[in-house]
């Protein structure tokens, strides 16, 4: 064993230390199911777990949570307060404090979620598969109030890519990132509309663009508890909305003309306005809501050329 080689509290060699880091905000009972499931995660062979909980709220309301709970954690629990609003302010933090600890490796979810027992050792054994230098991306199965009409239900159902397939960018609810991405490439998500979302996917898409590899793993599996607020039409409106702005983004990091970009979004939005307003004559309403949503997304492609942005992230659902 070299002098560098990280050693467990029992002496044993370990070859890598993980940061699990939840940023949250005002979700009080969500990060307590979310630590719960992460309490009982089988631990790969020969890695140290960190765990750190980045709280947003300017009360620092999960501040005494923490402090009473990290005295019985199977892992060391780190609290760190955010005072600036915004997704992208605690996720840059987040970053902060893995390099602190010296970890080889980041993992992101969100503090909606709950986590299979197996999902950790499955996620980095993925990575280990494929050379321990790639971003993984996990699955994420979204869990919905009873009462959702199944026109609605369906579009929470996201189409699956197989284990393997290699990606352009991802979202930060379950994924695992190596530290050098952030330590040697010096990637860190843009604050330019904190209130906004997207930075992730913004982030990943660099990160893809500098040569690292970004693969799926479909079998490290992730739940998403979905409130009723978000269970709509309107919300999912709003969604694609605000995806259209950032596949603008993406659009013009990848050389695509404004004017291109604009023209075609402008030709989508007439297409499928005109399909959504046809079925909803024919009364077919669920073929109705995906065209309604294509055309949101293809209105925020068209606004997204002209520097529109959103603040979504201004409401915290789900408490």
């Amino acid at each position: 064993m070299t002098e560098n080689q990280p050693q467990d509290s029992f002496g044993d060699q370990i070859d890598a230390r993980i940061n699990i880091c939840i940023c949250t905000c005002r979700r009080a009972e969500l990060l307590k199911r979310c630590l719960a499931s992460i309490a009982v995660v089988n631990v790969p062979d020969r890695v140290q777990i960190y765990v750190s909980i980045i709280d947003n709220d300017n009360a620092q309301s999960a501040a005494d949570y923490i402090a009473i709970l990290k005295k019985d954690y199977p892992f060391a629990l780190h609290y760190q307060h955010v005072a600036s609003s915004g997704i992208p302010y605690a996720r840059n933090r987040a970053i902060d404090v893995t390099l602190e600890l010296k970890c080889d490796y980041l993992v992101f979810i969100d503090d909606d979620e709950w986590v299979e027992p197996e999902w950790l050792d499955v996620l980095y054994g993925y990575s280990r598969k494929v050379g321990g230098e790639a971003i993984v991306s996990g699955h994420v199965i979204q869990e919905l109030p009873d009462n959702v009409s199944e026109t609605v239900a369906r579009f929470f159902i996201k189409r699956e890519r197989g284990t393997g397939t290699a990606l352009s960018a991802c979202a930060t609810n379950n994924v695992l990132i190596p530290v050098f991405v952030m330590a040697d490439l010096g990637l860190r998500f843009v604050e330019d509309n904190p209130h906004m979302g997207g930075e992730d996917t913004i982030f990943f898409t660099l990160a893809s663009q500098k040569g690292v590899p970004i693969y799926k793993c479909a079998e490290a599996i992730v739940h998403e508890v979905i409130p009723e607020s978000k269970a709509n039409m309107a919300w999912l409106s709003r969604r694609k909305f605000r995806v259209g702005i950032i596949s603008a983004w993406r659009k013009k990091k990848y050389g695509r003309s404004r004017l291109i970009i604009c023209l075609n979004g402008v030709l989508m939005v007439i297409l499928a306005f005109g399909f959504s307003a046809l079925l909803a004559i024919a009364l077919q309403r669920e073929l109705r809501n995906k065209y309604w949503l294509k055309m949101c997304k293809y209105l925020g492609v068209v606004a997204g050329v002209f520097g529109a942005s959103m603040d979504d992230y201004r409401v915290i659902h789900g408490e």
